[in-house]
């Protein structure tokens, strides 16, 4: 497989990767750096931007008065949501956050097993929600969690969510190692902390709720900081060029 993985890579006139990882693994494998493009996934930007909370979500899902935490997206084995469960359960005496929970997947059954045992009344699990209501969820979402489990394998793992999120100017906490807890601090952008920690999932929940003009400069910064480098249409003009450019090149 690696011999398959390295003929593949020479015989291509261009690279194409989504992470900066990517392109130390390829380059420590032969290719040419000059032929390597990085082309992050990106977001709609009319679709998502900030927008004031929606009061009839609220009033639905019987969240009025309610801090609310976040995930939204796949349940999977990635993503360490036992973690969630964890703090909401030590924040039980706290009715006033409820934590939420919008998405399927493979850990969807467990996780409701584990809310039903500990008898966690501040978890709403939503399931699936339309597509088209994201922007609304977000809106209406205090906090928003990008989460990985603390393994070697998703320290390479970006997950665009957290662009439409900060494309709302929503604050973020990312519970992770790795490409996207680097990109995030070094943009200034989330509150940051190491994953599967259900002590400093806590306090990043509470130092957002006690702090939340610096919660909004956070947001803020994330919202401009999408804004010039991960919207979609800038983007794919991005990979138009770089495949332009190697096809000028193989016509040479």
């Amino acid at each position: 497989l690696q011999w398959l993985e390295r003929r593949m890579y020479h015989s291509a006139d261009g690279i194409v990767v989504n992470t900066r990882a990517f392109v130390e693994h390829i380059t420590e494998l032969g290719y040419p750096r000059e032929r390597i493009e990085i082309v992050y996934n990106g977001i709609d930007a009319d679709r998502f931007k900030p927008k004031p909370p929606s009061n009839a979500l609220r009033a639905r899902f019987n969240m009025e008065g309610r801090f609310t935490v976040g995930y939204i997206g796949t349940l999977g084995l990635a993503h360490g949501l036992g973690t969630l469960l964890e703090t909401a359960e030590g924040l039980r005496d706290q009715p006033e956050i409820a934590f939420l929970l919008i998405g399927d997947g493979a850990e969807k059954k467990k996780l409701e097993s584990i809310i039903d045992e500990k008898k966690l009344r501040n978890v709403r699990q939503l399931g699936l929600q339309p597509r088209d209501m994201m922007p609304d969820w977000i809106a209406t979402t205090e906090i928003l969690l990008v989460c990985l489990r603390d393994l070697p394998v998703f320290e390479t793992v970006i997950p665009s969510k957290i662009f439409e999120f900060l494309a709302q100017e929503r604050p973020v906490i990312v519970a992770a190692r790795g490409e996207i807890r680097q990109m995030a601090d070094a943009a200034g952008v989330a509150l940051t902390i190491d994953p599967e920690d259900p002590a400093a999932l806590a306090e990043a929940i509470d130092e957002i709720r006690k702090h939340p003009e610096a919660a909004a400069k956070r947001a803020k910064a994330g919202r401009l900081w999408v804004e010039e480098n991960f919207v979609r249409k800038d983007l794919a003009s991005k990979m138009m060029a770089f495949v332009e450019k190697c096809a000028e090149t193989r016509s040479r």
